[in-house]
Parts: structure tokens; sequence; C-alpha cells
């Protein structure tokens, strides 16, 4: 649930940092490089992240605002070899990709995640605009709702947490959070 990260940090003061993200299964991204040619991709790596994912991650940017890449709305960050299939070896800042309609500008290319990570993330959009689109489809009771469960939440911890300490937190905060969307547990 998308709630779950904004709700924890006040149940756990355990919690050092926290971050979400969404996967985004299959999209085309366009580029137009004029108004005859345009280059298509299929691509199923896109997520949307909130600002902390990056950090939390270690997202290393190549090119592009290293500070806040992803904070403007519509903001867009490729991976290294996403980019290359659009734009070869040029540094694309500042050029949109369309997806699914809408132009999302390039704010920052970053170095594609090592084979051994559990995902392989080929660009990233900004969160606000996510909730924004969620929202604007009439869709805010599915976005407000502890039912939804595509939202993927990672937490990292203080350091010294008692992990049983936590493991019974984290079983409390699970009953509390859900009890209303399980109709009172």
């Amino acid at each position: 649930s998308p709630m779950m990260a904004e709700e924890i940090t006040k149940f756990l003061p355990e919690i050092e940092s926290i971050t979400r993200l969404y996967p985004i299964t299959e999209s085309v991204l366009e580029y137009y490089q004029d108004s005859m040619n345009v280059i298509s991709h299929m691509d199923n790596g896109g997520f949307f992240i909130d600002s902390t994912f990056l950090d939390m991650f270690d997202v290393k940017i190549l090119y592009g605002n290293k500070a806040a890449p992803i904070r403007k709305p519509y903001s867009l960050i490729l991976s290294e070899s996403l980019s290359r299939k659009f734009f070869g070896d040029e540094i694309p800042l500042g050029k949109s990709i369309y997806i699914r309609g809408e132009p999302w500008e390039i704010t920052a290319i970053c170095q594609d995640f090592p084979e051994n990570q559990h995902f392989h993330p080929t660009h990233f959009m900004n969160w606000q605009s996510f909730k924004d689109l969620i929202i604007g489809a009439g869709l805010s009771d599915l976005y407000y709702s502890r039912g939804w469960s595509g939202v993927y939440t990672y937490a990292l911890m203080r350091e010294g947490v008692n992990a049983d300490e936590l493991v019974d937190k984290l079983m409390d905060f699970r009953i509390d959070f859900y009890s209303e969307f399980l109709g009172g547990v």
C-alpha cells in the first residue's frame, strides 16, 4: 500500500529511512526525433519511485542533477543501457520520452543495476506524478487503500536495532495497519 511508508515511520522509530516503488509493466516508450521519426521501445523495467530510493539503493547518477534528479513532476531517470537504445552516445538531458502519451523530461542517466540485484530497473519516474495520475483517474480510494499490495516498501533500520523486538513491532504494526481493511481484526 502506498500509505504503508507514510504510516510505518510513525509506528517504528527504529526506521532511519524508508522508500517505496511501484513497478510499471509493459510500457511503450517513445522518442520523437522529429514529426516523422519516432523511436519506440516496449519496456517492463520502469518504476515510480520516491526521492529516498536513490540514496537507499545507492543509485549512481552518471549525468544530470545528482542531488535531486527525480523531485520534479514528470521527471525521468534512464538507465545507461536504455539511454543508449534511444540516443546512442548522446547525453539526452532535457529531452522528453513519451510514456502513455505523456512527456517525461529526462533529468538524469544512472548506471545500470548489477546483475546480482533482485530487480533490474531501466527507468525511474517521479512518485508524486504516480500519485497525481492515480488520483486524477478517479482512483484515490485505491491509492489510499490499505489493501493495495502492488507497491513495494523498503526500510533501512537504525544501527543497533534488536531484530527480535523489531519483528514483534512489525507484527503489531501489521495488525494495526490492516485491521480497518480486514474489518477490524
